[in-house]
């Protein structure tokens, strides 16, 4: 073999590779959105909280290792009520989660684990709420839905 025909075979692989891992990363598509609760009159002109839905990014610090598909729970307000998320993905109910940590207080909630990744195309659907207390009923409530671009 000659060399000029080794060169021209190690450049198709190389530049092969070089495809190979760039597309991917090209093709992605970052789905986070926001929900927040309505704006009760005890929180001024600010949301009680939020449901950051994540596409992609660090899991909770019970489960560091990467992952994506999740939702964080956020309370942004001082008047002791908690905040609650109810999950739906192509309209089927897939739980809800309760933050009571107070103020700034984090929760973060995989209630896609059990159907897996949220695919393309897919309807994702989160209602945020403010509540008194993790039983107490929902109130100020928002919802947004969204639809899955890259899955």
């Amino acid at each position: 073999m000659t060399k000029l025909r080794k060169l021209l075979l190690v450049a198709t692989a190389i530049s092969g590779m070089v495809t190979a891992t760039a597309s991917p990363a090209s093709a992605a598509y970052n789905d986070d959105f926001t929900v927040p609760t309505l704006t009760p009159g005890n929180c001024g002109s600010s949301p009680a909280g939020y449901a950051y839905f994540i596409d992609w990014g660090e899991g909770g610090l019970a489960d560091p290792a990467w992952n994506d598909d999740y939702i964080v729970l956020r309370d942004t307000c001082r008047d002791g009520d908690g905040i609650i998320a109810f999950a739906f993905l192509n309209s089927e109910f897939l739980g809800e989660r309760y933050n009571g940590k107070g103020f700034d207080g984090f929760v973060v909630w995989d209630p896609f684990a059990a159907v897996g990744n949220v695919d393309a195309n897919q309807n994702v659907s989160i209602r945020v709420c403010s509540v008194n207390g993790q039983y107490g009923e929902p109130y100020d409530c928002n919802r947004i839905w969204y639809v899955s671009r890259d899955g």
